[in-house]
């Protein structure tokens, strides 16, 4: 765990040192989730990071079969018993 210490503006902005941002990766207009836990801690969380982290996460199980394939024929069926 690394400790750096930043200063809140008047406007409100924490600036992260450079070697914070060189470390994460972060550009200027990265987006941040911003959490605050019950005992008042924040936590900041690259939105970037996060999305990249979901990513996969809905891919179809079985890629060999199309699943908007399996819903027309399902409709198909459906549509011939009425």
């Amino acid at each position: 765990m690394q400790n750096h210490t930043v200063l809140l503006d008047a406007e409100g902005r924490l600036a992260l040192p450079e070697s914070v941002r060189q470390q994460l990766g972060l550009t200027v207009g990265d987006r941040f989730i911003l959490t605050i836990s019950e005992n008042n801690v924040l936590q900041l969380v690259s939105l970037k990071k996060q999305v990249q982290s979901l990513r996969g996460l809905l891919k179809n199980p079985t890629p060999e079969q199309s699943v908007v394939d399996e819903l027309i024929q399902e409709r198909r069926r459906s549509a011939i018993s009425e």
